[in-house]
């Protein structure tokens, strides 16, 4: 007997996370996650696609698996939205192509902007902590001058789960 072949679908959202379009009608969908590092997509929807308005740079995407009759819907890699572009072909054809990395692309954007020796810059803990506060203090709620930090950072709409 030969299992079913999984069936896939994107949730675009926007910038701040709040789901816009569901798109299953992709003409081609390449991913790549990678643990600890940014990962990738390429998602090619037709030039003619209303959808395709919706794309926006730093918008996400959540590509969502399934294989029917064995799973439900789960969450096979979330991204951010680096670039987009429609591409005329010579013979005539166009399509519609979004690129983008996994969020630690965001995180790789920033840099650790407390002063040298502070309890914002230097941090000796269990790695998931130590990772969370670094995060928090650069791009999330804590990101602010008034925190110490040499310049606001905060990205509205991030969020960092708890240990």
């Amino acid at each position: 007997m030969v299992s079913p072949s999984p069936v896939y679908q994107i949730v675009l959202k926007d910038k701040t996370g709040t789901q816009v379009a569901i798109i299953d009608d992709y003409r081609s969908l390449q991913a790549q996650k990678i643990v600890n590092d940014l990962g990738f997509f390429t998602l090619i929807l037709r030039d003619t696609d209303p959808k395709r308005d919706l794309f926006e740079k730093d918008g996400q995407i959540e590509i969502k698996r399934r294989i029917p009759g064995y799973t439900n819907w789960y969450t096979e890699f979330e991204c951010v939205i680096l670039d987009f572009t429609t591409v005329l072909y010579e013979n005539g054809n166009t399509q519609f192509t979004a690129v983008g990395a996994g969020y630690n692309e965001i995180a790789s954007r920033r840099r650790i902007a407390y002063k040298k020796d502070t309890v914002r810059s230097k941090k000796n803990d269990v790695t998931e902590t130590v990772m969370k506060e670094y995060v928090r203090e650069n791009l999330g709620s804590d990101a602010t001058v008034a925190n110490g930090r040499l310049y606001d950072g905060v990205v509205t709409g991030f969020s960092i789960e708890t240990d």
